[in-house]
């Protein structure tokens, strides 16, 4: 399941054509019905509040650059916990606080980045939030990798699900 697939749930259609996964679900507030195909499942939905899928249905669920734009992260999170089968993993990904200015500079004043998506971030978490938030959603500590990459701007978690 990618949880905030964008409109055209890019990474659910690559994976798919490379052969990686099998069947997906995309689920984000608009999605283009014309990629419910070949094993894609769509499911319109507001990732603020509960989605409407089963209890331990999935193997592997992706947040990909959408925490940073939540309301409310920690629903989000206990969301992607609870529709995780025990053994499955959450694979997320959130800038840093320190892209903050970088990626605004380049949105604003470069104009190379969408200003929309810049001015939607909601907050940037760093490495001790992000932990609390998978601990409060139900994940244990040691479960939790974290990864800082790009020079520390960007943040990458690989959750398991006990």
């Amino acid at each position: 399941m990618d949880l905030g697939s964008g409109h055209s749930a890019r990474l659910l259609r690559y994976l798919r054509s490379a052969g990686r996964v099998a069947r997906g679900i995309a689920v984000d507030v608009s999605l283009d019905p014309s990629v419910a195909r070949d094993g894609i499942t769509l499911l319109e939905a507001d990732l603020n509040g509960l989605l409407p899928l089963e209890t331990a249905s999935a193997d592997v669920v992706t947040s990909i650059a959408v925490i940073e734009h939540l309301h409310r992260p920690e629903l989000h999170v206990a969301e992607a916990h609870r529709i995780l089968k025990p053994g499955g993993r959450l694979i997320m990904t959130t800038p840093s606080p320190r892209s903050k200015w970088i990626l605004e500079f380049l949105a604003y004043q470069l104009h190379v980045i969408d200003e929309h998506e810049i001015r939607d971030h909601k907050h940037y978490f760093d490495e001790r939030e992000l932990r609390q938030t998978m601990a409060a959603a139900g994940f244990r500590p040691e479960d939790v990798t974290y990864h800082g990459f790009l020079f520390g701007l960007n943040q990458l978690l690989v959750v398991t699900r006990s």
